[in-house]
């Protein structure tokens, strides 16, 4: 296979690949579907790859691609979005799990890394390349208001738990015990 042809087989098995095929799946149901990507388009080697899946997937009209936007406009896309979806097989902290909810929009993430304990009951965890799962979380989070209403309540709850404060506060508790050994 040449170098082409083994960059498109690597993003198949790439986050964003579950979250087309997700997607995919979801506009067979009849369910209009627009996807609001924000952020760079990836690795510049998977761009094409990327384009190429949602050429197949017949998702051309369902997607939007932003680029960076500055720090300050995040939170008028993330209060735009009926749901945050975070498809990531490896995942440090989760802060844009916690500014979604902190916005009030439902999230649908992954359970990899940090995510099941960002995310806890505020949000609807999924295996990282379950397509499928991800489909139904994604309709469930837009289509059943009681839940919906529960994500985003939960969410607004959860978000106000995590503050740098803590965080700073927490990481001289473990720098003054590493200290004192």
């Amino acid at each position: 296979m040449h170098e082409e042809g083994k960059r498109g087989c690597e993003w198949m098995k790439a986050p964003g690949a579950t979250l087309l095929k997700a997607l995919a799946l979801l506009k067979t149901t009849g369910m209009p579907v627009r996807l609001i990507k924000v952020g760079g388009a990836s690795h510049p080697r998977y761009r094409a790859p990327f384009q190429q899946q949602v050429e197949a997937l017949g998702l051309r009209d369902s997607i939007v691609l932003v680029g960076e936007v500055a720090e300050a406009h995040l939170p008028l896309f993330y209060s735009a979005a009926d749901v945050f979806v975070l498809p990531s097989y490896v995942e440090g902290f989760g802060l844009t799990v916690l500014e979604a909810m902190a916005c009030g929009t439902p999230v649908v993430c992954s359970k990899a890394g940090a995510l099941p304990e960002v995310a806890g009951d505020a949000g609807l965890l999924v295996e990282p390349h379950d397509a499928r799962g991800f489909a139904e979380a994604i309709a469930t989070a837009l289509g059943d208001g009681e839940l919906r209403h529960g994500l985003i309540e939960e969410g607004l709850r959860r978000c106000r738990s995590f503050s740098w404060e803590r965080t700073a506060r927490e990481t001289l508790a473990v720098y003054d015990g590493m200290m004192a050994l």
